[in-house]
């Protein structure tokens, strides 16, 4: 009896692996969404109307269990990370980002530079209800779900980012010398110069707002009105 348990157990184990192999082949190597704090993003109202599916060498992209978007992936080009959420659904790949919403009429392409496509397995992803946001150490890259397309901004060289941040409308990125965001609805990134001397002490974020506070004054950015107010 006991040897026929643990032939029974082993058996179990083999098709569970047989199983996640033929669903995702070797290209099955997703991350999760990355989050400041587990929870943000969500509006707690939108309800999630975008599926992804890899069928072998094709993503199948579906909104609102309706219409249907499919592309085939380069020869030996690999996901490294996808998620679905909301109104907004992504792909990263190891040499492009994609991306669907509800106003798409097709995949959003973004072809990733070449230092970036070397280190693809590095790069932040973010996703709230309405946005995506990309973190590659070069550039920032975001898709708004009422959009068609991806918006960029680079990341000047010498800097680094100390902290990047979303939530349902409106998402931050930081680095050492200034700050940059970014709202549903704007056509790009914000910027905003930190003085020579000042530090920042700590971001906030609400959906429709980020605030950050120096040492020197309080900056708030609100997605309605794109740009930031100093206090």
């Amino acid at each position: 009896m006991i040897l026929t348990g643990r032939c029974l157990l082993w058996a179990a184990v083999l098709a569970a692996a047989v199983m996640l192999f033929m669903v995702g082949g070797s290209q099955a190597q997703y991350r999760e969404p990355f989050y400041e704090t587990p929870g943000h993003g969500r509006s707690g109202v939108v309800q999630d109307i975008i599926d992804i599916h890899l069928v072998e060498n094709e993503l199948i992209g579906i909104v609102e269990g309706r219409r249907e978007f499919r592309l085939h992936l380069d020869l030996g080009e690999k996901i490294v990370w996808r998620a679905a959420r909301g109104a907004v659904g992504a792909v990263l790949t190891d040499s492009r980002a994609l991306a669907l919403s509800d106003a798409s009429r097709g995949w959003a392409e973004l072809s990733l530079k070449l230092q970036e496509a070397d280190r693809a397995a590095s790069i932040k992803p973010f996703i709230s209800d309405y946005l995506v946001m990309l973190v590659t150490g070069r550039r920032i890259i975001g898709f708004d779900s009422g959009k068609r397309r991806w918006v960029q901004q680079s990341i000047p060289i010498r800097e680094k980012v100390t902290g990047s941040h979303i939530n349902t409308y409106v998402a931050a990125v930081i680095t050492s010398k200034r700050l940059f965001a970014w709202g549903r609805g704007r056509i790009g990134f914000t910027e905003e110069k930190l003085r020579s001397s000042e530090t920042v002490q700590y971001v906030e974020t609400r959906p429709h707002t980020v605030t950050v506070g120096t040492d020197a004054r309080v900056l708030v950015f609100k997605s309605g009105s794109g740009r930031w107010r100093e206090f």
